[in-house]
């Protein structure tokens, strides 16, 4: 019985899952990266093609507390 439920919840996993491939764009998105809102990340500003053809990977840890 729990091997068939984690088999099931890994599949619906997989199915649901958005898979970006390389040359893939993502959507813009705006973001205050600082809890006193001073400073937004903006996406398109690392996007070779918006910023002048500057190149850029991005690594972004997101850690919260409840």
């Amino acid at each position: 019985m729990k091997k068939t439920l984690i088999a099931l919840l890994f599949s619906i996993g997989l199915l649901s899952a958005q898979v970006y491939n390389i040359g893939d764009v993502v959507a813009d998105f705006n973001d205050p990266y600082c809890d006193n809102g001073e400073g937004i990340l903006n996406l398109y500003d690392y996007f070779y093609e918006q910023n002048g053809g500057d190149q850029y990977v991005i690594w972004i840890n997101l850690f919260t507390s409840w």
